[in-house]
Protein backbone atom coordinates (compact mmCIF):
# COMPACT_ATOMS: atom_id res chain seq x y z
CA UNK A 1 0.00 0.00 0.00
CA UNK A 2 1.01 3.56 -0.89
CA UNK A 3 2.52 5.51 1.91
CA UNK A 4 1.37 8.85 2.92
CA UNK A 5 3.07 11.66 5.18
CA UNK A 6 2.48 13.74 7.70
CA UNK A 7 4.57 17.06 7.23
CA UNK A 8 4.27 19.32 10.06
CA UNK A 9 6.03 23.34 9.42
CA UNK A 10 8.25 22.63 12.15
CA UNK A 11 10.08 19.35 10.20
CA UNK A 12 8.42 17.02 11.99
CA UNK A 13 7.26 14.04 9.92
CA UNK A 14 4.92 11.03 10.43
CA UNK A 15 4.45 8.33 8.28
CA UNK A 16 1.29 6.52 7.48
CA UNK A 17 -1.72 4.82 5.19
CA UNK A 18 -3.80 6.47 3.05
CA UNK A 19 -7.32 7.07 4.02
CA UNK A 20 -9.97 8.58 2.11
CA UNK A 21 -9.71 11.06 -0.94
CA UNK A 22 -6.42 10.98 -2.96
CA UNK A 23 -5.26 14.52 -3.02
CA UNK A 24 -2.67 16.82 -0.82
CA UNK A 25 -3.94 19.23 1.40
CA UNK A 26 -2.49 21.99 3.91
CA UNK A 27 -4.52 23.23 6.89
CA UNK A 28 -3.91 24.36 10.47
CA UNK A 29 -3.76 21.13 12.74
CA UNK A 30 -6.65 20.87 15.14
CA UNK A 31 -6.83 18.08 17.75
CA UNK A 32 -10.05 16.48 18.81
CA UNK A 33 -10.53 14.79 22.01
CA UNK A 34 -13.82 13.58 21.53
CA UNK A 35 -14.50 9.19 22.03
CA UNK A 36 -17.23 9.36 19.55
CA UNK A 37 -19.80 11.19 17.73
CA UNK A 38 -16.95 11.57 14.97
CA UNK A 39 -19.31 11.73 12.12
CA UNK A 40 -21.14 15.20 13.88
CA UNK A 41 -17.62 16.22 14.66
CA UNK A 42 -16.56 16.15 10.50
CA UNK A 43 -19.53 17.66 9.01
CA UNK A 44 -19.29 20.35 11.64
CA UNK A 45 -18.71 23.62 9.61
CA UNK A 46 -16.99 24.75 12.73
CA UNK A 47 -13.96 22.55 11.43
CA UNK A 48 -13.80 24.36 8.07
CA UNK A 49 -10.68 24.48 6.76
CA UNK A 50 -8.85 22.32 9.12
CA UNK A 51 -7.05 18.93 9.48
CA UNK A 52 -8.80 17.38 11.96
CA UNK A 53 -6.90 14.66 14.32
CA UNK A 54 -8.59 12.53 16.96
CA UNK A 55 -6.28 11.31 19.55
CA UNK A 56 -9.38 9.06 20.78
CA UNK A 57 -7.33 5.50 19.03
CA UNK A 58 -10.04 3.69 17.18
CA UNK A 59 -12.17 5.71 14.76
CA UNK A 60 -15.02 4.31 12.34
CA UNK A 61 -16.25 1.35 14.73
CA UNK A 62 -19.50 2.89 15.31
CA UNK A 63 -20.12 3.24 11.08
CA UNK A 64 -21.89 6.45 9.39
CA UNK A 65 -25.35 7.42 8.07
CA UNK A 66 -26.75 9.92 6.98
CA UNK A 67 -28.99 11.05 9.87
CA UNK A 68 -25.79 12.41 11.73
CA UNK A 69 -24.76 14.48 9.14
CA UNK A 70 -24.42 18.13 10.57
CA UNK A 71 -23.86 19.91 7.22
CA UNK A 72 -24.36 18.43 3.65
CA UNK A 73 -21.06 19.16 2.95
CA UNK A 74 -18.28 18.45 5.37
CA UNK A 75 -15.90 21.31 4.76
CA UNK A 76 -12.83 20.13 6.75
CA UNK A 77 -9.64 19.66 4.56
CA UNK A 78 -8.44 16.25 6.38
CA UNK A 79 -9.37 13.77 8.60
CA UNK A 80 -6.66 12.12 10.70
CA UNK A 81 -6.69 8.93 12.94
CA UNK A 82 -4.10 6.42 14.36
CA UNK A 83 -6.63 3.51 13.85
CA UNK A 84 -8.92 2.86 11.15
CA UNK A 85 -11.62 0.33 12.17
CA UNK A 86 -13.80 -0.38 9.07
CA UNK A 87 -16.12 -3.26 10.53
CA UNK A 88 -18.88 -1.56 12.78
CA UNK A 89 -22.26 -4.13 14.12
CA UNK A 90 -24.04 -1.11 14.43
CA UNK A 91 -27.34 -2.02 12.66
CA UNK A 92 -27.72 1.62 10.69
CA UNK A 93 -24.46 1.76 9.55
CA UNK A 94 -24.35 2.94 5.44
CA UNK A 95 -20.70 3.52 4.84
CA UNK A 96 -17.68 2.93 6.43
CA UNK A 97 -15.45 5.96 7.19
CA UNK A 98 -13.48 5.52 4.58
CA UNK A 99 -16.30 5.32 1.81
CA UNK A 100 -17.85 7.99 3.82
CA UNK A 101 -14.59 10.52 3.18
CA UNK A 102 -14.69 9.67 -0.29
CA UNK A 103 -17.56 10.72 -1.07
CA UNK A 104 -17.26 13.57 0.63
CA UNK A 105 -14.01 14.15 -1.17
CA UNK A 106 -12.02 14.72 2.04
CA UNK A 107 -8.42 13.85 2.58
CA UNK A 108 -7.53 11.23 5.37
CA UNK A 109 -4.35 9.31 6.68
CA UNK A 110 -4.43 6.71 9.12
CA UNK A 111 -1.36 4.74 11.45
CA UNK A 112 -0.42 7.81 13.33
CA UNK A 113 0.47 8.33 16.64
CA UNK A 114 -1.86 11.25 17.20
CA UNK A 115 -0.57 10.94 20.94
CA UNK A 116 2.55 12.10 19.88
CA UNK A 117 0.80 14.70 17.83
CA UNK A 118 -0.83 15.79 20.42
CA UNK A 119 1.77 16.48 22.32
CA UNK A 120 3.85 18.41 20.38
CA UNK A 121 1.14 20.81 19.69
CA UNK A 122 0.54 21.33 23.54
CA UNK A 123 4.17 22.35 23.86
CA UNK A 124 4.30 24.57 20.48
CA UNK A 125 0.86 25.43 19.67
CA UNK A 126 -0.79 25.79 16.40
CA UNK A 127 0.86 24.10 13.43
CA UNK A 128 0.53 24.37 9.78
CA UNK A 129 0.53 20.87 8.51
CA UNK A 130 0.84 18.94 4.70
CA UNK A 131 -0.82 15.61 4.20
CA UNK A 132 1.26 14.30 0.75
CA UNK A 133 2.73 11.28 -0.65
CA UNK A 134 5.66 9.69 0.11
CA UNK A 135 8.22 10.07 -3.01
CA UNK A 136 7.48 13.97 -3.12
CA UNK A 137 10.53 16.21 -2.50
CA UNK A 138 10.25 16.67 1.43
CA UNK A 139 12.34 20.18 1.26
CA UNK A 140 10.12 21.49 -1.48
CA UNK A 141 6.65 20.49 0.63
CA UNK A 142 8.17 21.94 3.68
CA UNK A 143 9.03 25.38 2.37
CA UNK A 144 5.99 25.58 0.43
CA UNK A 145 3.90 24.99 3.70
CA UNK A 146 5.71 27.62 6.13
CA UNK A 147 5.23 30.17 3.51
CA UNK A 148 1.26 29.33 2.86
CA UNK A 149 -0.78 31.96 4.36
CA UNK A 150 -4.12 30.49 5.38
CA UNK A 151 -7.29 32.32 5.20
CA UNK A 152 -9.61 33.38 8.37
CA UNK A 153 -12.37 34.05 6.78
CA UNK A 154 -13.74 30.01 7.06
CA UNK A 155 -17.27 31.42 8.17
CA UNK A 156 -17.51 33.09 4.10
CA UNK A 157 -16.90 29.39 3.23
CA UNK A 158 -19.61 28.28 5.33
CA UNK A 159 -22.10 30.99 5.68
CA UNK A 160 -24.95 30.35 3.14
CA UNK A 161 -24.96 32.42 -0.26
CA UNK A 162 -28.65 32.77 -0.47
CA UNK A 163 -31.76 32.63 1.80
CA UNK A 164 -33.37 29.69 2.28
CA UNK A 165 -36.57 28.29 4.33
CA UNK A 166 -36.94 25.67 7.21
CA UNK A 167 -40.71 25.68 7.38
CA UNK A 168 -42.82 25.23 10.25
CA UNK A 169 -45.43 27.19 12.08
CA UNK A 170 -44.88 29.25 15.19
CA UNK A 171 -42.76 32.09 15.59
CA UNK A 172 -40.49 33.62 12.95
CA UNK A 173 -37.03 32.83 13.32
CA UNK A 174 -34.18 34.95 11.12
CA UNK A 175 -30.91 32.63 11.80
CA UNK A 176 -27.68 34.48 10.72
CA UNK A 177 -25.56 31.61 9.10
CA UNK A 178 -21.71 31.19 10.47
CA UNK A 179 -22.09 27.52 9.71
CA UNK A 180 -25.06 26.38 11.20
CA UNK A 181 -25.33 22.87 12.23
CA UNK A 182 -28.55 20.86 11.43
CA UNK A 183 -29.10 19.65 14.98
CA UNK A 184 -30.07 23.32 15.44
CA UNK A 185 -32.41 23.53 12.91
CA UNK A 186 -33.85 20.86 14.17
CA UNK A 187 -33.90 21.49 17.81
CA UNK A 188 -35.57 24.90 16.78
CA UNK A 189 -38.09 23.04 14.29
CA UNK A 190 -39.20 20.85 17.67
CA UNK A 191 -40.32 23.81 19.49
CA UNK A 192 -42.76 25.56 16.80
CA UNK A 193 -40.71 27.93 14.67
CA UNK A 194 -40.74 29.41 11.17
CA UNK A 195 -36.86 29.60 10.24
CA UNK A 196 -35.25 31.85 7.38
CA UNK A 197 -31.57 31.56 7.00
CA UNK A 198 -29.81 34.27 6.01
CA UNK A 199 -26.16 34.46 4.83
CA UNK A 200 -24.04 36.16 8.42
CA UNK A 201 -23.64 39.45 6.27
CA UNK A 202 -27.43 40.08 5.55
CA UNK A 203 -27.89 43.97 6.15
CA UNK A 204 -30.07 44.95 9.15
CA UNK A 205 -33.01 46.60 6.37
CA UNK A 206 -33.38 43.43 5.09
CA UNK A 207 -33.04 41.28 8.26
CA UNK A 208 -36.33 43.42 9.40
CA UNK A 209 -38.16 42.45 5.51
CA UNK A 210 -38.80 38.80 7.25
CA UNK A 211 -40.49 40.13 10.22
CA UNK A 212 -38.36 38.17 12.75
CA UNK A 213 -39.74 37.41 15.92
CA UNK A 214 -36.13 36.35 17.30
CA UNK A 215 -32.66 36.20 15.70
CA UNK A 216 -30.42 33.25 16.40
CA UNK A 217 -26.63 33.77 15.48
CA UNK A 218 -25.31 30.68 14.36
CA UNK A 219 -22.12 28.82 14.90
CA UNK A 220 -18.91 28.62 12.51
CA UNK A 221 -15.68 28.46 12.03
CA UNK A 222 -12.31 31.62 12.11
CA UNK A 223 -11.22 34.15 13.62
CA UNK A 224 -13.69 36.45 15.22
CA UNK A 225 -11.42 39.15 15.58
CA UNK A 226 -11.10 39.08 11.98
CA UNK A 227 -14.51 38.58 10.91
CA UNK A 228 -15.92 40.95 13.32
CA UNK A 229 -15.60 44.14 11.13
CA UNK A 230 -17.07 47.37 11.92
CA UNK A 231 -20.17 46.63 10.18
CA UNK A 232 -21.17 43.51 11.30
CA UNK A 233 -20.59 44.59 15.06
CA UNK A 234 -22.94 47.12 14.19
CA UNK A 235 -25.62 45.36 12.48
CA UNK A 236 -25.35 43.02 16.03
CA UNK A 237 -25.48 45.83 18.16
CA UNK A 238 -29.01 46.63 16.74
CA UNK A 239 -30.46 43.17 16.47
CA UNK A 240 -29.82 42.81 19.81
CA UNK A 241 -31.91 46.34 20.75
CA UNK A 242 -34.33 45.09 18.54
CA UNK A 243 -35.60 41.54 19.40
CA UNK A 244 -34.64 38.51 21.10
CA UNK A 245 -31.26 36.88 20.51
CA UNK A 246 -29.48 33.56 20.98
CA UNK A 247 -26.09 33.20 20.01
CA UNK A 248 -23.90 30.34 19.85
CA UNK A 249 -20.27 29.15 18.95
CA UNK A 250 -18.62 31.89 16.86
CA UNK A 251 -22.29 34.38 17.02
CA UNK A 252 -21.51 34.24 20.84
CA UNK A 253 -18.13 35.37 20.39
CA UNK A 254 -19.14 37.94 17.41
CA UNK A 255 -22.02 39.40 19.81
CA UNK A 256 -19.48 39.51 22.79
CA UNK A 257 -17.46 41.88 20.66
CA UNK A 258 -20.65 43.90 19.56
CA UNK A 259 -20.44 44.51 23.41
CA UNK A 260 -17.22 45.63 24.07
CA UNK A 261 -16.00 42.17 25.71
CA UNK A 262 -12.84 41.30 25.60
CA UNK A 263 -11.50 37.89 23.88
CA UNK A 264 -8.07 35.94 23.80
CA UNK A 265 -6.13 33.69 21.96
CA UNK A 266 -5.53 30.58 23.42
CA UNK A 267 -2.25 28.80 22.58
CA UNK A 268 -4.61 25.81 21.72
CA UNK A 269 -7.62 25.08 21.02
CA UNK A 270 -10.26 23.78 23.20
CA UNK A 271 -12.15 20.79 21.60
CA UNK A 272 -14.24 18.33 22.90
CA UNK A 273 -16.40 17.86 26.01
CA UNK A 274 -15.65 19.53 28.99
CA UNK A 275 -16.91 21.19 32.73
CA UNK A 276 -18.36 24.52 33.07
CA UNK A 277 -19.85 26.18 36.31
CA UNK A 278 -23.14 27.62 36.33
CA UNK A 279 -22.95 30.38 38.86
CA UNK A 280 -26.56 31.04 39.11
CA UNK A 281 -27.27 27.35 40.42
CA UNK A 282 -24.03 26.50 41.75
CA UNK A 283 -23.88 23.63 39.16
CA UNK A 284 -21.05 21.66 37.38
CA UNK A 285 -22.63 20.77 33.80
CA UNK A 286 -20.89 19.28 30.76
CA UNK A 287 -20.99 20.60 27.33
CA UNK A 288 -19.26 19.86 23.85
CA UNK A 289 -17.56 23.23 22.66
CA UNK A 290 -14.63 24.21 20.54
CA UNK A 291 -13.28 27.66 21.07
CA UNK A 292 -9.88 29.77 20.85
CA UNK A 293 -10.85 33.04 21.56
CA UNK A 294 -12.81 32.64 25.13
CA UNK A 295 -14.13 35.41 26.47
CA UNK A 296 -11.58 37.16 29.17
CA UNK A 297 -13.74 37.16 32.67
CA UNK A 298 -11.70 39.83 33.86
CA UNK A 299 -12.96 43.12 32.68
CA UNK A 300 -16.18 42.01 31.44
CA UNK A 301 -18.81 44.33 30.95
CA UNK A 302 -20.99 45.57 33.47
CA UNK A 303 -24.12 45.18 31.13
CA UNK A 304 -23.74 41.70 30.60
CA UNK A 305 -24.36 38.67 33.32
CA UNK A 306 -21.66 35.78 32.94
CA UNK A 307 -23.90 32.59 33.34
CA UNK A 308 -21.73 30.22 32.39
CA UNK A 309 -17.77 30.35 33.46
CA UNK A 310 -14.66 27.79 33.28
CA UNK A 311 -13.97 25.74 36.02
CA UNK A 312 -11.13 27.86 36.64
CA UNK A 313 -13.46 30.87 36.38
CA UNK A 314 -10.74 32.32 33.98
CA UNK A 315 -13.43 32.58 31.16
CA UNK A 316 -16.80 33.55 30.46
CA UNK A 317 -18.66 31.21 27.78
CA UNK A 318 -22.53 32.18 28.70
CA UNK A 319 -24.25 35.04 29.36
CA UNK A 320 -26.89 37.50 29.32
CA UNK A 321 -27.69 40.94 28.71
CA UNK A 322 -29.00 42.42 31.85
CA UNK A 323 -31.46 44.32 30.27
CA UNK A 324 -32.20 42.56 26.83
CA UNK A 325 -33.77 39.32 26.07
CA UNK A 326 -29.99 38.34 24.70
CA UNK A 327 -28.99 34.76 25.74
CA UNK A 328 -25.45 33.65 24.40
CA UNK A 329 -23.65 30.86 25.13
CA UNK A 330 -19.83 29.37 23.90
CA UNK A 331 -20.96 25.37 23.32
CA UNK A 332 -23.51 23.75 21.90
CA UNK A 333 -27.02 23.43 23.88
CA UNK A 334 -28.55 21.21 21.21
CA UNK A 335 -26.10 18.59 21.24
CA UNK A 336 -24.85 16.52 18.42
CA UNK A 337 -23.16 15.04 19.48
CA UNK A 338 -23.83 15.02 23.58
CA UNK A 339 -24.63 15.44 26.34
CA UNK A 340 -27.66 17.49 26.01
CA UNK A 341 -27.35 18.53 29.59
CA UNK A 342 -27.56 22.47 28.40
CA UNK A 343 -30.47 21.47 26.15
CA UNK A 344 -32.84 23.08 28.89
CA UNK A 345 -31.19 26.84 27.21
CA UNK A 346 -33.52 26.91 23.80
CA UNK A 347 -36.59 26.12 26.12
CA UNK A 348 -35.35 28.97 28.50
CA UNK A 349 -34.96 30.96 24.81
CA UNK A 350 -38.71 30.15 23.69
CA UNK A 351 -40.16 31.53 27.38
CA UNK A 352 -38.28 34.44 26.00
CA UNK A 353 -40.76 35.24 23.18
CA UNK A 354 -43.81 35.01 25.05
Amino acid sequence: MTKRLLILENGRVFEGRPLGADQDVTGNLILSHHTSGHQEIISNQTYSGQLLAFTYPRIGNTGFYRELDESLQPSCRAVIVSVYRPQSSFWKQEQDLDAYLKAKGITGIQGIDTRALARILQKEGPLKATIADEGDSLHHILDQLVATVLPKDDARQASTRAPFPVPGVGKNIVLLDFGVKHALLRELSKRSSNIVVLPYDTPLEKIRLYQPDAIVLSSGPGDPRYLGTPALLETLLQLQDCYPVLAIGLGHLLLALANRAELEQLSQPISGRHALYEPLTNQVLIADYYHQYPIKRKQFPKHLLATHVTLDQDYVIGYRHRRRPVLSVQFSPEGSPGPHDLAYLLDEFFGLLG
